[in-house]
């Protein structure tokens, strides 16, 4: 087959599975899921209304923490204005500084990358496994201990001079990373780990066994409820630990860095004001009571694609839950390493929209980015690889079981 025919072959696959198995949404079947919001969203967001707590200090941010802490089977949740915001403040109450360096992969969403930045400190990228799509820890030490040299428990890069303080840890599409290498590599080199967990809210990685909500492996873990999330407020993030000391510097962070005070309007240090207004935690509460459910469904349109999308010469599925006990977020393919693959993609885009069905490429490597092209960087051509041929499909709620 010549590179159109190809693409027209794969697509009529694609749309298939998407017609036999799909009923509409609006005109078109989305990569994303379609918000479904929770049956007492309607009664929440008018209790707001009447109430006239719809800025930061309602009930639902405290009711949508709570549930949000059941969920991931942790005693302290921060809800804050957005995913961003929430890696932000996690490198701020871990001590990073400006001129710092942290690790963080360059196959990811830019925000991980823009939350460093935006701290001070400087983003320094590394390569991604193929069985995960995460952060690969043998590229990892290999690359540390070429770059690195330890000055009395610290971590000193030696092109640059800077502290290497923290590394962000990115789990991709609803999968978990190989986090339990990247926690012992951490541990060796004295490294903070975050664990950006956007998309991967009801994930669990496995533990001796035993499940542990993503997250909850390195210092920090970080939520996104962007709209395009299993969960969404609209805008909105959250940060979770198992410390008591963590989660009350990065609460008192995001509130302004203000003093309890009967009266008096005093703040100790420079703060953001980064908190979750109750309007959000109130739509996000609506979902969550019916997190099981969206987990269930979600899975199940995971498995049509997994008992219908078969492999050939062309492309594969992505698989999940191969190292983790996924959410299912968003399902993936990767294209087969080809000749033209620009050609074919184009084809391959024009194709499905034709048919009403949208499809997203995977984020382009950071690293390549004019912003960050000239920063410390690992060759990352795994990255560089994946990002190129994979393809994120339809993954919405209104898929049949």
């Amino acid at each position: 087959m010549n590179i159109q025919s190809k693409a027209k072959f794969l697509a009529k696959k694609i749309s298939n599975i998407i017609y036999n198995n799909s009923l509409s949404y609006g005109d078109f079947k989305s990569v994303h899921s379609p918000i479904e919001f929770g049956s007492n969203s309607f009664a929440y967001l008018s209790n707001c209304l009447k109430t006239t707590w719809v800025s930061s200090g309602g009930d639902y941010v405290k009711e949508f923490s709570k549930k949000l802490s059941e969920i991931i089977d942790c005693p302290f949740v921060v809800p804050v204005s957005s995913g961003t915001s929430a890696l932000k403040l996690s490198l701020i109450a871990l001590g990073v500084q400006p001129g710092n360096e942290v690790l963080v992969p360059s196959f990811t969403f830019i925000a991980s990358a823009n939350a460093i930045s935006h701290v001070g400190a400087e983003p320094h990228f590394v390569d991604i496994e193929e069985e995960t799509y995460g952060m690969d820890p043998i590229k990892l030490e290999k690359y540390i201990q070429k770059k690195v040299i330890l000055k009395a428990g610290k971590c000193i890069n030696k092109d640059t001079g800077a502290k290497i303080s923290a590394l962000i840890a990115v789990h991709p599409y609803g999968n978990s990373c190989n986090i339990l290498e990247i926690v012992k590599i951490c541990n060796k080199y004295n490294l903070k780990l975050i664990e950006d967990c956007a998309g991967a809210l009801g994930t669990f990685g496995k533990k001796n066994n035993l499940l542990e909500h993503v997250g909850l492996f390195g210092d920090l873990g970080c939520l996104s409820f962007n709209g395009n999330k299993i969960v969404t407020t609209g805008g909105g993030g959250a940060i979770f630990t198992k410390s008591k000391t963590k989660y009350e510097k990065l609460l008192h962070l995001s509130t302004t860095a203000r003093i309890p005070h009967p009266y008096e309007i005093e703040h100790d240090q420079i703060g953001w004001n980064d908190r979750m207004p109750n309007l959000n935690a109130a739509l996000g509460l609506s979902q969550l009571e019916n997190f099981s459910s969206i987990i269930s469904r979600k899975k199940n349109i995971y498995k049509i694609y997994l008992k219908d999308f078969l492999e050939d010469d062309i492309s594969k599925f992505v698989r999940h839950d191969q190292f983790c006990q996924s959410n299912y977020w968003l399902n993936s393919i990767i294209i087969n390493e080809m000749e033209d693959l620009d050609e074919f993609k184009k084809f391959l885009y024009s194709d499905l929209i034709n048919k009403k069905i949208q499809i997203r490429v995977g984020w382009k490597p950071i690293n390549l980015s004019k912003m960050y092209s000239s920063h410390q960087s690992d060759l990352c051509d795994t990255a560089f690889k994946v990002a190129s041929r994979i393809i994120n499909i339809p993954s919405n709620f209104l898929l049949k079981n």
